[in-house]
Order: C-alpha cells, then sequence, then structure tokens
C-alpha cells in the first residue's frame, strides 16, 4: 500500500493571550515558545495571530522564516538550509520570549521546545473573527489552507 503524502501548508493561526501580542506588538518579544513540531508547515509561513480573551479576533501577521528548537542537551536553528548548535545561546532566547528558565519547561513539560522567530510583525487594517474564514478559535494553533489566507487577506487589509 502507498503512503499518503501529509498536506503542506503555507500559513496557521497562533493564540496568543493579550500580554503575549502585546509584548509582540511593541516589539520586546523576538520569539514565540510553543511544544508543536509544525511538520506540516512550510518555510518561510505566514503565522496569523489570534489574540484569546481580548476581543478574540485576528489582529496581525508575522512572517515566520525559521523556528529554533530545544531539547535534551540541545538548541538546534532550523531555517531549511542550516542547522547549528545554539546552546550558548538559550538564555538570549528565554529573555527574548519573555520566560524564565522554569516557565520553559514548565510549559514542555519534558518535550521539546521550539521558539518561532517573530520577523515582519504587521497588525492587521481590520481584525477578523475565526468565524469569518471557517476556523473554530484555536486553543493553540490551528493550520490555514490557501483559500483561509487569501480571505483573511481580503478581510484584513494585509499590510505585507
Amino acid at each position: 500500500m502507498k503512503k499518503q503524502e501529509t498536506e503542506k501548508y503555507n500559513a496557521l493561526v497562533l493564540s496568543l493571550h493579550p500580554k503575549w501580542y502585546d509584548m509582540m506588538n511593541d516589539k520586546t518579544k523576538k520569539y514565540e515558545l510553543r511544544t508543536y513540531d509544525f511538520k506540516n508547515l512550510n518555510y518561510p509561513a505566514r503565522i496569523f495571530i489570534y489574540v484569546s480573551k481580548k476581543t478574540k479576533h485576528i489582529f496581525s501577521g508575522m512572517i515566520a522564516a525559521s523556528f529554533i528548537m530545544y531539547g535534551p542537551g540541545r538548541v538546534i536553528e532550523f531555517d531549511m538550509l542550516a542547522y547549528h548548535d545554539m546552546n550558548s545561546e538559550l538564555d538570549d532566547l528565554l529573555e527574548q520570549s519573555g520566560l524564565s528558565l522554569l516557565e520553559m519547561k514548565d510549559i514542555c513539560k519534558g518535550k521539546d521546545a521550539r521558539f518561532i522567530k517573530v520577523t515582519e510583525f504587521k497588525n492587521l487594517f481590520n481584525p477578523v473573527s475565526p468565524s469569518n474564514i471557517n476556523v473554530t478559535p484555536p486553543q493553540g494553533i490551528t493550520y490555514l489552507t490557501d483559500k483561509q489566507v487569501k480571505r483573511i487577506d481580503e478581510l484584513a487589509r494585509i499590510p505585507f
């Protein structure tokens, strides 16, 4: 039996608490920590930010050209071209994520950590309700089809 190909996506919606969104917006948060492996995501990827516990709309977008993975005894940057050791930079990653090492360990609970590098962070001209793109508000992440991304662009007049 032929192995079925896993669908790849060019975008996703990432749910953030208002505190983390505000830090990204004022450029003090340069990395977002997640434990997902993002294996279905093409790079560079468009990532839209859903702000939970605020107005429950998609407020902004960013481009993620790479992510950094931290696991037991290793920190490796993945940019689809190069892999290099970054153990010495973990403290900088945590500081630029707004987290302490204890907070990271609590979030990860033994899983590999992935730091998404925040690049080209821009607010949408018009926030978008997830229901307008046929998406359930995400608890963490939700992959988006090209059709859904096009709909966000139409509704939000995204400034990219």
